[in-house]
């Protein structure tokens, strides 16, 4: 049975770092970031973070490649229609929280869960 898609909103050092347990765990991760340069760097942050770990002899070089193979980095809130689970990890204002939540509602499934990162 195949794991569900989990979304992760904010590609900061939280989220991305949410982003990579849950790719590291085997599930399929969308993930974006309001800010362009942050979805464009974040495969490559994640393969610096696990690169650290494979020469440290903690992670094998299949798992960093398994674990980045999970990680689509979406331009659109669209691209997450088949999450089950979406996190934000956004900054830390109640108003962008609930516009984001909002705009996620009109796109996800009744079932799917959103969870909230807060400091």
């Amino acid at each position: 049975m195949a794991k569900p898609t989990i979304g992760v909103v904010g590609l900061g050092t939280m989220g991305l770092g949410i982003a990579q347990v849950y790719a590291a765990a085997g599930f399929p991760v969308i993930a974006t970031d309001a800010h362009a340069p942050a979805r464009a760097n974040a495969a490559e942050r994640m393969a610096t973070a696990l690169a650290a770990r494979v020469a440290a002899g903690k992670l094998s070089p299949e798992a960093r490649d398994a674990t980045l193979a999970n990680l689509q980095v979406a331009e659109s809130l669209a691209d997450f229609a088949p999450c089950a689970l979406v996190a934000e990890a956004i900054v830390e204002k109640p108003e962008a929280k609930q516009a984001l939540f909002a705009e996620l509602e009109a796109i996800l499934s009744d079932q799917a869960v959103l969870a909230t990162n807060t400091s």
